[in-house]
Order: structure tokens, then C-alpha cells, then sequence
């Protein structure tokens, strides 16, 4: 067998899958579904965003109506909304609180945290359907 690059990296990803395979920790890098108490804990509901970014345009005002909806129910009382313009920031990574690195704009991110001790319980990007609604779902998903 000629060891060249090629064949060392198959060699190493092989070797690797058969680790997380017979040590069953393959399912480490799933996250799996927890359950909170809504009175321990609260969301951080994080929107990362910059004024030159069109799709942070875009997005603006549904920002706005989600805040509306968030502020006008106390269904929602858990959640607390805020954003941070990265209009300025000159650092090419911006990390979240739980240190993901935030790649582009307009980037939602929930934060679970722990009432008492503000601690960091979970985090949790968002990526889907850039709506009220969903954005809504998608709390509640990772809060049940």
C-alpha cells in the first residue's frame, strides 16, 4: 500500500467512525431535546446584525413585529429580545455568547439561560424560515 496523503486521510476518517462506533459516542454530537422548567430558566433571544446588510434590511421588520408579539403576551414573558449591530465591529469573528463563531447577517440566536445565575444552559442558532411564527415554534421546540 502506498501511503500517500490521500490514503492517510481515508486511513484516519475510517479509524475515526470506527472509534465513535464502538465506543457508541456517536450520538454526542446530536443535541437531544430537554425539557425545562420555564420558572428556572428564560430565553436569550439574540439578533446579530449589521445596517449595511440587505437581508438585515429584509428582516427588520419582522424583528419588529417579533418584539411586538413578545412584549404584547404574557405567553412570552420567558423570552428576552435583544439585538447587537455589528455594523462596526472590525473583528472578522464574532463569537455568541457560547462561543459560535457568527459567519453572516442577520443571525438569531437562543440562548437558554438560568434565571438565577444568568449561566448559559444551551445555545441554539437559528436558520430556518425568517418569520414570527416559526422563529416563535422554533423557542418553544427547544424549551419543551
Amino acid at each position: 500500500m502506498i501511503y500517500n496523503s490521500t490514503n492517510i486521510i481515508i486511513l484516519c476518517a475510517v479509524l475515526l467512525i470506527l472509534f465513535f462506533v464502538l465506543t457508541n459516542k456517536a450520538d454526542t454530537f446530536v443535541t437531544k431535546p430537554v425539557k425545562y422548567n420555564t420558572s428556572d430558566v428564560y430565553v436569550d433571544l439574540i439578533l446579530y446584525h449589521a445596517d449595511w446588510c440587505g437581508h438585515c434590511k429584509a428582516f427588520k421588520p419582522i424583528w419588529a413585529n417579533l418584539l411586538n408579539v413578545i412584549k404584547s403576551s404574557n405567553d412570552y414573558d420567558v423570552i428576552k429580545p435583544r439585538d447587537i449591530n455589528c455594523t462596526y465591529n472590525t473583528s472578522k469573528d464574532l463569537i455568541s455568547p457560547q462561543g459560535s463563531i457568527i459567519y453572516g447577517f442577520p443571525t438569531v440566536v437562543v440562548c437558554i439561560r438560568n434565571k438565577n445565575t444568568n449561566e448559559i444552559i444551551n445555545e441554539y442558532s437559528y436558520d430556518n424560515e425568517r418569520s414570527v411564527d416559526s422563529i416563535l415554534e422554533f423557542i418553544k421546540e427547544k424549551l419543551i
